[in-house]
């Protein structure tokens, strides 16, 4: 049931009741628990919580602050029921000047006076004036429209009966989704006699129900063919080879390496000096390591994506040698597999590193007489103290009871048998155990630093190498709190390799497996009739990826787009391959000027295509809400009553911030961004929206990675994919086309205009358009102060007027 439909079935219940305690309500508390209390919480939905009720306001007290979104967004002034406000019921549903005949009785005054000056105190913008049976709904608080308060007005509900009639109304301006969505505002504004856009018309050349899938030709089958071959293999599962093989060194991964290679190194030289000692000796300098913290815990920091979890495994089976290779004894603890609940990591780290432990060390079933040398010290202790005569009279049974004995030491203290277990590999086995907790930033900071105290808490107490890999981000917040502070590590820093190199390296790799696709050649049919034959679809395709990768903007959209994550450059490599946009005439020419000796200059395919077949994908136009790399900055929040370059201006704030030298000066506060807003007479609720899908769809990040709601964040920052929006929404006109295509326009002529325009093949008209249209819907909503903090808001509007001279100079 919908909401409203809901709340009114609960109104007609709550007038029911009402009447049958009538004659009950005489004081203001017995209105408010009564009457409002109800009709606020059980029929418009406001939480307990969301309720304040005598909240200091200036010398007074506020009856109710209602806080909505984080926020105070409504002031309820309440009146005993016996204070008649005197405005007779023909008046319900309409709105009459605050300041005119319908409100002149002098407790309606003074309670319009008592919720102004309490408004005024709260930042509140929406009051409500009521003694349970009439309601007065106004805006309270102008917030910089110029206007007095009282020259504006107000709607009446004169009794619970005119609530029920005209409860659409009522529920608009008072419900919390309505305040939220802003929805009283359009309402005040339409009985103002402010000029406001019509609801009803919003329209696009393009929408969702027009969009079409283009169908692939032969040869786009055939290179998906060849493409899935190889990309179906990207995360190493089925083929491991490809992850080593295709990893990207650089020079500071090369340093990593060194560095791994002298820590498995020295860690191995001083299990091996223990190896040569009597056996007395052993415990003293064991303990001497322990306590000189004579082991290596080491920090591996790369963004995210950029293959750290590739780099540990292509270490330990590729990079070190096979002697020393030998010595080491690797237990990987994948934490992206746990539920990333903190309250129980610690026991899902206990049962999982216990059993991958046995797995490694003793094939998942480790022998009586294995568990026997891991517990010598205490069969031994047994065998001489408390059962000794249990085993001098039934060793078999002293066994038995051992093996139980050793079994709920493992089910009820699972930490301490697990590091017994990596205690012996370097007693008994003299190797060094090596243990990885991989993906721990998959998670919350808090999170994150639980799994770092727990591998500590190994380290502490054994000769070990433990690896963490962790994001930059999260390095940086770690760094300034909690236990990552407190002690020395190893900190490698793995950075992210260009995407032209990471895909450079698959066409490497695909040039030895093309051959298992089984595709030998193609036949197409071009213009004409004539008709072609290409021999190899794979080389043909090998060689397109390296026509696309030679072009540095091409590899920068792909990066940025990705935010520089492996997998994802990759899949938008493969969709760009593959487009139904790129012609197989133009992808021929590429390939026949490529090959040519007489040739010096390769052909190109246009930046325009290319961009086409990023944009659109597999569709005839930008597919609205189905795109995962390419959002419409225009329309990106669907919400029509607000400033239509408000994600750019959002997008500009953080620009302005930027710092290459220290990107811990990237990040601004959410409540900074929020005021900054405020300012320029953009309610804070709705930035917030914007800022929310910004996150959500990767435009800019969280000052905590793993964090994607925006009322969770503290600070954000911009993301790669956010700087090549703001780029391209500013700076290209192929992104500015596509985009008007899709963007509903809520004024009916210049939509015609548009429309006349696009179907006219008018390009130059159409982009004119749509930049007035949107500098002037900007206008509406957007007022920007005069002050140097507002010179980056004041350059988008600059360079649209730059940008629409360029487009008029166009022949």
């Amino acid at each position: 049931m919908e909401l409203i439909d809901n709340a009114f079935k609960q109104l007609e219940k709550v007038i029911e009741e009402i009447k049958t305690y009538d004659n009950s309500i005489f004081s203001e508390q017995d209105s408010r628990i009564k009457i409002i209390d109800r009709i606020l919480i059980e029929v418009l939905g406001y939480r307990f919580e969301d309720i304040l009720t005598e909240a200091r306001a200036g010398i007074g007290f506020l009856d109710y602050k209602i806080i909505i979104d984080n926020l105070p967004k409504l002031a309820i002034e309440a009146k005993k029921d016996g204070l008649d406000f005197n405005i007779d019921q023909s008046y319900s549903g309409r709105a009459f000047n605050l300041n005119g005949p319908v409100f002149k009785d002098k407790t309606v005054q003074e309670g319009l006076d008592q919720s102004i000056y309490y408004s005024a105190h709260n930042g509140i913008e929406l009051s409500c004036l009521t003694n349970g049976r009439t309601w007065i709904v106004f805006r309270s608080n102008r917030l910089g429209d110029g206007k007095q308060v009282l020259d504006g007005k107000g709607f009446v509900f004169s009794t619970l009966e005119s609530v029920q009639h005209e409860f659409k109304l009522f529920y608009e301006l008072l419900s919390p989704e309505g305040i939220s969505d802003l929805r009283f505002r359009a309402l005040f504004q339409e009985v103002e006699g402010a000029e406001i856009r019509k609801k009803d018309f919003a329209k696009s050349i393009k929408d969702e129900y027009s969009l079409k899938v283009i169908p692939k030709k032969q040869h786009a089958l055939d290179f998906d063919r060849v493409m899935n071959e190889f990309f179906s293999k990207l995360t190493g599962d089925s083929d491991p080879d490809l992850l080593k093989e295709c990893f990207v060194e650089t020079k500071e991964s090369k340093v990593a390496d060194k560095e791994l290679l002298r820590i498995s190194e020295d860690l191995i030289r001083r299990v091996h000096s223990l190896e040569t000692e009597q056996a007395e000796l052993l415990t003293e300098i064991i303990e001497k390591v322990r306590t000189t913290n004579r082991h290596e815990f080491v920090i591996l920091i790369g963004s995210k994506g950029a293959g750290k979890s590739t780099f540990i495994q292509r270490f330990f089976e590729n990079v070190i040698q096979q002697d020393l290779r030998e010595q080491c004894i690797v237990i990987r603890i994948d934490l992206g597999l746990s539920d990333g609940n903190l309250s129980t990591i610690v026991d899902w780290l206990n049962t999982t590193l216990l059993e991958e432990c046995e797995r490694v060390l003793y094939n998942g079933k480790p022998s009586f007489e294995e568990i026997q040398g891991m517990f010598y010290f205490e069969y031994d202790r047994l065998r001489t103290g408390n059962w000794n005569k249990l085993y001098e009279r039934d060793k078999d049974q002293f066994k038995i009871d051992f093996g139980k004995h050793i079994e709920e030491r493992r089910e009820t203290r699972p930490s301490e048998y697990i590091k017994r277990m990596i205690g012996d590999i370097t007693k008994s086995r003299l190797k060094v155990p090596c243990l990885v907790f991989d993906n721990t930033d998959h998670y919350s900071i808090e999170f994150q630093e639980t799994v770092f105290q727990y591998a500590r808490s190994i380290y502490e107490r054994e000769i070990c190498l433990v690896i963490v890999p962790i994001t930059d981000k999260t390095s940086w917040q770690l760094s300034q709190q909690g236990a990552i502070q407190s002690f020395e590590n190893e900190v490698l820093y793995l950075p992210m390799p260009k995407p032209k190199k990471i895909i450079e390296k698959r066409i490497e790799f695909i040039q030895k497996r093309i051959t298992t696709t089984g595709i030998e050649k193609g036949r197409y049919f071009l213009d004409r009739g004539i008709k072609l034959e290409i021999s190899n679809i794979g080389e043909f395709v090998k060689f397109l990826q390296s026509i696309f990768l030679s072009d540095e903007y091409v590899a920068k959209w792909i990066g940025h787009f990705a935010n520089y994550d492996i997998r994802r450059c990759l899949e938008l490599t493969k969709d760009i391959i593959a487009s139904p946009h790129l012609s197989l005439d133009e992808l021929l020419k590429t390939y026949i000027t490529g090959h040519s000796e007489e040739n010096d200059r390769k052909y190109e395919i246009k930046p325009y295509k290319i961009k086409n077949a990023l944009i659109k994908r597999v569709y005839t136009s930008y597919p609205i809400n189905n795109h995962p790399f390419i959002q419409n900055l225009f329309y990106l929040t669907g919400n029509l009553n607000t400033s239509p370059i408000l994600s750019l201006r959002a997008l500009q704030v953080l620009m302005d911030r930027r710092n290459e030298r220290s990107k811990e000066d990237n990040y601004i506060k959410v409540d900074q961004i929020l005021d900054y807003f405020n300012a320029m007479g953009i309610d804070r609720s709705i930035t917030s929206k914007h800022l929310d899908l910004l996150l959500k769809k990767g435009l800019i990040y969280s000052y905590d990675p793993t964090i994607i709601n925006v009322s969770d964040s503290k600070k954000l920052e911009i993301s790669p994919s956010g700087i090549e929006h703001y780029n391209w929404c500013l700076h290209d006109n192929e992104y500015l086309f596509d985009m008007i295509e899709v963007t509903p326009i809520t004024e009916q002529s210049i939509f015609q205009n548009i429309e006349s325009n696009y179907y006219s093949h008018n390009r130059k008209n159409v982009m004119l358009t749509f930049i007035d249209y949107i500098q002037t819907e900007d206008q509406t909503f957007c007022q920007v102060p005069s002050h140097i903090a507002y010179n980056g808001q004041d350059y988008i509007l600059k360079r649209l007027n730059q940008r629409r001279k360029q487009i008029n100079g166009w022949t």
